[in-house]
C-alpha cells in the first residue's frame, strides 16, 4: 500500500496507535536448545532483517503483478545482494566454508536448496 498510494501521516498517531504511529517489532522465536544444536541456522537467523520497503516490494510484486511469492523472493534477492550478503555474513555452508556475497545464489546452490524445501515443504521448526 505504501508503494501504491503517496502517503503522509498525520501527527498524534502515537498517542492513539503507540510508538512510530504503532510500529511493530517481529522476533525469530526458536525453540530451547535449537541455537546450540545449530548454531549456524541460528546465526542466519539473527542477521536477518526485513524493512518496511523490503516487505512493500514483495507484497507488490506478489499482489499487484500476480507474481509467484518463490520467484518475487528470488528477484528481490538478486536485485539486492547487499542485503543477501548482510543475511549471510558469517554463515557457513553446507561443507563448513564461510559463505561471500558471490557464494550463495539466490537462484542455485546451497541456499537454492534451502529455499525450495522451506517454500516447497515447509520444513519443521519445532516438535509438538
Amino acid at each position: 500500500m505504501n508503494l501504491r498510494f503517496d502517503m503522509r501521516y498525520l501527527g498524534g498517531g502515537d498517542t492513539v496507535f503507540g510508538p512510530n504511529f504503532g510500529g511493530a517489532t517481529i522476533h525469530t522465536n526458536i525453540r530451547a536448545g535449537y541455537a546450540q544444536q545449530c548454531p549456524n541456522v541460528a546465526h542466519l537467523l539473527r542477521n536477518l532483517t526485513f524493512t518496511i520497503a523490503l516487505e512493500s516490494e514483495l507484497m507488490s510484486a506478489i499482489l499487484d503483478q500476480h507474481r509467484d511469492p518463490h520467484e518475487a523472493a528470488v528477484a528481490w534477492l538478486t536485485a539486492h545482494p547487499e542485503a543477501r550478503a548482510k543475511w549471510l555474513d558469517g554463515v557457513a555452508n553446507f561443507g563448513g566454508a564461510a559463505t561471500s556475497s558471490g557464494a550463495a545464489q539466490a537462484t542455485g546452490g546451497w541456499l537454492g536448496d534451502i529455499q525450495a524445501l522451506i517454500v516447497h515443504r515447509k520444513i519443521r521448526l519445532g516438535t509438538r
